[in-house]
């Protein structure tokens, strides 16, 4: 370990060629400078289009990637869970393969990482909107709890692309933690996300916008039994639900989950039905929810004007 890469960057992917090409290309754009601190791991998870051959092209250029094939289809819980046990880095970010990375990303992470603070857990800013280019400063907050670090964060704790996490940190506490992957959620990453934020002391916010995220394109799940019924019961693992934690957590994933009630072309993308008894398994604990949110939930139209309302408010506020 001792001379392990200071940060593994770990890609999750399936059929998704040309969404990781443009990943890579703006990954390997950045790495050549800093080929002695990082790795990339690619984990594909038996893909039956030419991902194979998308990653070769890369593998030719650059010898910091490690291109791995699965044998079979082993879901992408399992594929999470193998790209984790792969990683030699000190520190672990994973990517969706549809995300890409803004320039100079990679340079700010480093420099943040570099100034061995000994980090649990850095969340990383992104956006789906197109944005300036200019980030000459970079704007960084620290905290010294998991609980201000999450009240901070919220819903967007479970965004993959989002989290850098101390691998080397979350093996010594491993054994204390004692909770064992449970696949099926597509939430793997939180079994080493939540014990770290547990046991952790220093934890990063990073405010420039570093990751341009592809929105709504990770249909198939049932996106409110994903953010609702299994972020519960994972939470429900580390934490009891009169938690400061786990309120905050799930309060923020109530509300996020709002914004797919409404919207068509967001809802045909996933999974929706059942959605409102997901959603008290979640939440019914919550004050808000049973006082506020769950009306809204039973009443997607008028939930929509609210949206809109606090939507077009702000614009006005802004100008």
């Amino acid at each position: 370990m001792k001379n392990s890469p200071l940060l593994t960057i770990a890609i999750p992917t399936y059929n998704r060629a040309s969404y990781l090409d443009k990943l890579l290309s703006s990954l390997l754009s950045q790495s050549g400078e800093f080929s002695n601190s990082i790795e990339i791991v690619i984990c594909d998870n038996h893909s039956t289009d030419n991902t194979e051959e998308t990653c070769n092209k890369y593998l030719a250029i650059n010898n910091n990637i490690r291109y791995v094939r699965n044998d079979e289809n082993i879901g992408m819980d399992g594929n999470f869970e193998k790209c984790f046990s792969l990683a030699n880095g000190r520190y672990y970010w994973m990517i969706g393969d549809d995300d890409v990375l803004r320039p100079n990303s990679l340079r700010t992470v480093l420099t943040i990482l570099e100034k061995d603070n000994n980090y649990d857990l850095i969340y990383v800013n992104s956006s789906d909107e197109i944005i300036s280019d200019k980030q000459d400063v970079i704007s960084f907050d620290e905290y010294n709890n998991g609980a201000d670090f999450i009240n901070r964060v919220g819903v967007m704790f479970t965004f993959i692309s989002g989290m850098i996490c101390n691998k080397h940190n979350y093996l010594r506490i491993a054994e204390e933690t004692r909770v064992s992957f449970v696949p099926g959620t597509y939430l793997l990453h939180l079994f080493w996300q939540l014990p770290l934020v547990k046991s952790g002391k220093c934890f990063g916010y990073i405010n420039n916008n570093l990751v341009q995220s592809t929105s709504d394109n990770s249909g198939g799940y049932g996106l409110f039994t994903v953010f609702g019924k299994n972020l519960a019961s994972i939470i429900d693992l580390f934490y009891p639900r009169t938690h400061f934690i786990s309120q905050s957590l799930r309060k923020s994933a109530a509300k996020f989950l709002l914004n797919f009630l409404h919207n068509d072309k967001k809802t045909n993308a996933f999974t929706v039905s059942n959605y409102l008894a997901d959603a008290d398994a979640a939440f019914y604990d919550l004050t808000l929810y049973k006082m506020v949110l769950r009306f809204l939930y039973r009443n997607p139209g008028f939930s929509f004007w609210i949206i809109n309302f606090r939507k077009s408010l702000k614009k006005i506020l802004i100008k």
